[in-house]
């Protein structure tokens, strides 16, 4: 499936949980079911900046941006991360106002098996976006699309948490305001803890943080199957959307050629990005083995 069409079932499917969750939730004034349905909102929201995102980081380079667009992706995260972020803030307040200010309800029978219908039907659908999405993801290469997939797993978890908190108050109804609180509570700290990862990795992509050691190492072994290649440091790797960008120094006998050093620096790149299908571009630069800079001041 592309990533137009989960974008397109995820929008859908995000409106019409989000519009029933919210509806329900405040006509019962039951704050799990409504902070379950400002998630859905946020996925919303979060669905359409995705779907911008995907599309500008995939443009090609030009001369204005001769590395391309992938840096969208990163920026998208980390406004995706912010979202979340302000959503739980916001009904966070509205949870503990509710339990302090808030009035108590009686609730009628069909009114009860609307909260807990919405709070049900949210998570097999989902579960089925968390697994479209995720597959997608590895497809394209994506890192706004994953993180929109964990999103949507993240939703079917809370909604979970509200099938339980919900069925609580409906059977125990002494214990309603108490359920109702804390099961608001698990919903947003765990929306909250996935919002602050995505933002943080988005903030670290765009500080060209360095990628797990896995990769430096991959790239060390690689490097050390060419017998030419004397010596080598360390190189700096930097991440553009789910891509690995590779700046690197190899060392060879001063006496290779130009030619054959050009040759043997090419032969390195076309083995690193074969080897590691996330890596877009390797960049070596090539020094005789005892070069000292200091000597040309």
């Amino acid at each position: 499936m592309s990533s137009s069409k989960v974008m397109s079932l995820s929008v859908l499917a995000n409106m019409g949980l989000a519009a029933g969750k919210i509806f329900f939730g405040a006509w019962a004034s039951n704050m799990t079911l409504m902070s379950d349905g400002f998630h859905s909102m946020s996925d919303l929201l979060t669905d359409f900046i995705t779907f911008f995102a995907l599309k500008i980081s995939k443009k090609p380079g030009d001369e204005s941006h001769p590395y391309g667009h992938m840096r969208f992706e990163n920026i998208a995260s980390f406004i995706v991360g912010s979202i979340l972020i302000i959503t739980v803030l916001f009904m966070l307040y509205e949870a503990v106002k509710s339990f302090f200010f808030g009035q108590p309800t009686s609730l009628s029978l069909p009114m009860k098996a609307a909260l807990l219908f919405w709070a049900l039907v949210t998570i097999p659908i989902k579960e089925f976006l968390y697994r479209v999405s995720l597959k997608c993801s590895r497809k394209e290469k994506s890192q706004t699309l994953r993180a929109n997939a964990w999103h949507h797993r993240s939703d079917a978890y809370s909604s979970g948490v509200a099938v339980v908190s919900i069925s609580l108050s409906i059977f125990i109804p002494a214990v309603k305001a108490y359920s109702d609180l804390l099961g608001a509570l698990i919903i947003l700290l765990t929306v909250g803890k996935a919002g602050i990862d995505i933002a943080v990795k988005g903030i670290n992509d765009l500080m060209d943080k360095a990628p797990p050691e896995s990769i430096f190492k991959s790239v060390g072994d690689i490097t050390s199957t060419i017998p030419e290649i004397t010596s080598y440091e360390k190189p700096r790797i930097r991440t553009l959307g789910q891509e690995f960008w590779i700046d690197m120094h190899i060392r060879m006998n001063p006496n290779v050629s130009l030619y054959l050093s050009h040759r043997i620096s090419h032969k390195l790149k076309k083995l690193i990005m074969k080897s590691i299908p996330s890596v877009r571009e390797v960049l070596i630069h090539a020094e005789p083995e005892g070069f000292n800079e200091g000597k040309l001041a």
